[in-house]
């Protein structure tokens, strides 16, 4: 039995089975945790995202691109601009589901969580897409600060700005070293953070990042996996 982490795989069905099929996946007996954006950028968002929802040994976290489609489904994001954002086939696609579709699908979204805790190599690990968001930092008395008060923090604060947030990359790592729990996100193509440009899983102070760019293999991204039990790394 294993646990295998991906994130941002972008409507990428296509390598997507090609990762399982690399990792020998098996469904019931291994367990599967999508990181977040699951939907936009790609060609298939909702025929990956149902494959997904059928299998019981998934679970999806929900990314800013899944509030996005939540967003526009609730008649609060403008097509136009979601399109900006990379949502213009996943659109398309809503706009040709049924009205009991539509609605499922927006259940479905609404439900999915934020985080979840795993034990890793690194400890009591918290998963969660976009990481850390630094309005809504919550310090402890003894100056650590607790990831997870934070983030719940932040989703009530402001769901939006807390999903799209780029601070864990960004803070300083002194700030970073005080966090009491070591956190694995998506979110970021690893291209942009990784000091010699490679597409590979960036690991950093109390944080490991996996979105390797499957949703811009324009510019050299790939879809990355993380197994949890010896820390393999497996790219497609």
């Amino acid at each position: 039995m294993a646990t295998y982490l991906l994130s941002d795989l972008h409507g990428d069905l296509s390598h997507f089975k090609k990762m399982q099929k690399k990792i020998d996946y098996s469904s019931g007996i291994d367990s599967m945790i999508i990181i977040g954006d699951v939907l936009d950028r790609g060609k298939e968002h909702l025929k990956l995202l149902n494959y997904l929802r059928k299998d019981p040994s998934v679970e999806v976290l929900k990314g800013n691109h899944e509030l996005f489609a939540q967003m526009y489904l609730e008649n609060r994001l403008d097509p136009g601009l979601w399109t900006k954002w990379g949502g213009k086939r996943t659109l398309q696609e809503i706009e040709r589901l049924s009205t009991a579709k539509k609605a499922d699908l927006l259940e479905y979204i609404r439900g999915l969580k934020y985080y979840k805790w795993i034990r890793t190599a690194y400890g009591k690990t918290l998963l969660t897409h976009a990481g850390f968001y630094l309005d809504t930092c919550v310090e402890l008395s003894d100056g650590t600060i607790d990831v997870l008060q934070s983030l719940k923090k932040g989703m009530e604060k402001d769901e939006f700005q807390c999903l799209v947030s780029n601070d864990i990359h960004n803070v300083a790592a002194g700030v970073r070293r005080r966090f009491d729990r070591f956190i694995i996100c998506g979110h970021v193509p690893t291209m942009g953070l990784n000091e010699d440009g490679s597409n590979r899983i960036y690991h950093s102070t109390k944080y490991m990042c996996i979105d390797s760019g499957a949703g811009h293999r324009d510019v050299g991204g790939v879809l990355s996996c993380y197994r949890v039990e010896d820390e393999e790394e497996f790219y497609v």
